[in-house]
């Protein structure tokens, strides 16, 4: 039975420990939170034997042979890289990092130390996008002319205020798309190949007293296969917590479809394709954490976990991880060129280094 530590005990650490016990070949040995009373809670409610509030003790135990890190996003580079050089694998919640040369940093060390290291992209795994990029592939769309994707995530000011990190660049890096809307352009840019060129604008429309990051944002995004395409999004909004929708269109058929949970699809328009529908079990599979991060964190860490053992690759390994972050900054970096500027807000400051926060 191999042994785990989740490092950051907050929203999504739920959804990472569902992972490793829907394995059978994993156990959760360590909750770690640079909350102490975080992480005691988070351990009886889960029955996890060890408890600590300093990730170095995880880190440091021969048993441990997985660390899941569920952090804020500027502590992912500080802290998987301790993991890597302790011969721990490691996965971490997204964004993977928040700079190209850490994610190239961890990547040379993890293959230099021999162990896996990858980041969370559990949309990927949902059973009906899987459906999606199948037809995709197959060519059933024809020429792949648009890709267009929005998300409405609404924020209220206290998930910010109450916070040390979110909102905030140093520790966020951006909020509406690097947090919300990171799935969206993940599997935006699984379903299209790579994007070559962007153009954005953002603002701060709703948040500005209490973010520095953007509360709303708009893309275009050209592909290097030609397609074209948009993404929006807004944390401003607050009629609902979470609303997304894809829109695929070929030159032979379109598909329309959500990351919701559970995941639907809208519009199913493909020639000589039939449509399979979720069965029940996929429809009612239980969302441990909250429900619009879907369940299917189990799929990828048990791909993760079997990858570990050497009874496969990895399905998506950390450069796919590097890519989408690419993108992100990539879009940042226009949205500053056409005027967006990045805000400053007083808040108490947090850690920088191996101590831990939760997400």
């Amino acid at each position: 039975m191999l042994q785990c530590g989740i490092i950051g005990c907050g929203r999504v650490a739920p959804n990472h420990y569902s992972g490793f016990a829907s394995t059978g070949a994993t156990a959760v040995k360590w909750a770690c939170d640079r909350d102490a009373a975080a992480a005691r809670d988070f351990a009886a409610q889960f029955d996890i034997p060890r408890v600590t509030a300093d990730a170095q003790e995880v880190f440091d135990d021969p048993a441990v042979s997985i660390v899941s890190i569920a952090t804020d996003h500027r502590q992912h580079f500080p802290l998987a890289l301790a993991a890597i050089r302790a011969g721990k694998h490691v996965l971490i919640e997204k964004p993977l990092v928040l700079e190209i040369e850490h994610a190239e940093t961890l990547i040379a060390e993890a293959r230099r130390r021999g162990v896996l290291v990858a980041g969370i992209s559990q949309h990927r795994f949902d059973p009906q996008v899987g459906q999606v990029k199948r037809v995709i592939d197959a060519g059933a769309l024809g020429k792949l002319l648009l890709v267009n994707a929005r998300l409405l995530s609404g924020r209220a000011a206290d998930y910010f205020a109450e916070s040390y990190w979110r909102g905030l660049r140093l520790h966020e890096g951006g909020s509406a798309l690097i947090n919300q809307a990171y799935h969206v352009i993940d599997i935006v840019l699984w379903l299209a190949g790579p994007a070559c060129k962007v153009q954005a604008f953002a603002d701060r429309l709703v948040h500005g007293e209490v973010v520095e990051t953007e509360d709303t944002l708009a893309a275009i995004l050209q592909f290097k296969n030609g397609a074209v395409g948009n993404l929006s999004v807004t944390t401003g909004y607050l009629g609902t917590a979470w609303d997304s929708c894809v829109e695929v269109v070929g030159s032979a058929g379109r598909i329309v479809f959500d990351i919701n949970f559970p995941h639907a699809i809208h519009r199913w328009e493909v020639p000589g394709a039939a449509f399979k529908p979720l069965t029940g079990a996929e429809i009612n599979a239980a969302a441990p954490g909250m429900s619009y991060y879907g369940a299917s964190h189990q799929a990828q860490i048990q791909d993760f976990v079997q990858a570990v053992q050497g009874r496969r690759a990895l399905r998506f390994g950390p450069e796919t991880a590097l890519d989408t972050v690419r993108v992100i900054l990539d879009i940042y970096e226009s949205a500053c060129a056409n005027g967006f500027a990045w805000g400053h807000v007083e808040r108490a400051a947090g850690p920088l280094n191996p101590a831990t926060t939760a997400r």
